[in-house]
């Protein structure tokens, strides 16, 4: 008998625009590990933006105004408990940090504070690699003046787009 996936824990405690953001996330794995149940901790006041969400299995709250420390501690205790397989921030906070390394599995995420070295159990490796730069020559307002959306002709602009 196939041993279930165990949950994946996303953390995104910063504000309503990065949750929105994170969604994409969850769609990822939706579509990429459909078998693994997915956990996001958010702020509170931004857990009615995922309650209900047909991807999420269970959103976790951190009340980061009342007690910040001491509800970070019982997040902790309850990430451990939780069986996730692997805990990944989608942000740069220390704090979050903490709770990512100091949770018990695979941690990960995007994490450049002064605790880098802690929250990053298993690195992926960075590529390096510069964008192709254009062969036009720079005209007036930049070397970015020259670029042109693929599919769209000189002067055409998309849809809905006021004319500047």
């Amino acid at each position: 008998m196939p041993q279930p996936n165990p949950p994946i824990l996303l953390i995104q405690t910063a504000f309503i625009g990065d949750v929105i953001l994170a969604t994409a996330v969850v769609e990822y794995l939706a579509q990429h590990e459909p078998a693994t149940p997915v956990d996001v901790l958010v702020r509170r006041g931004n857990e009615a933006l995922l309650q209900g969400h047909p991807h999420i299995r269970q959103v976790l709250i951190w009340d980061k105004k009342h007690g910040k420390y001491a509800a970070l501690w019982q997040l902790l205790q309850r990430v451990r408990a939780g069986g996730y397989g692997r805990v990944v921030t989608l942000q740069r906070y220390a704090s979050t940090g903490f709770l990512t390394a100091f949770s018990g599995p695979r941690a990960g995420g995007v994490c450049r504070e002064p605790v880098q070295p802690l929250v990053h159990a298993a690195r992926a490796p960075r590529h390096r690699q510069r964008h192709p730069r254009s062969a036009a020559q720079p005209g007036p307002g930049g070397p970015l003046a020259q670029h042109q959306p693929r599919g769209t002709s000189a002067g055409a602009r998309p849809a809905g787009l006021p004319a500047v």
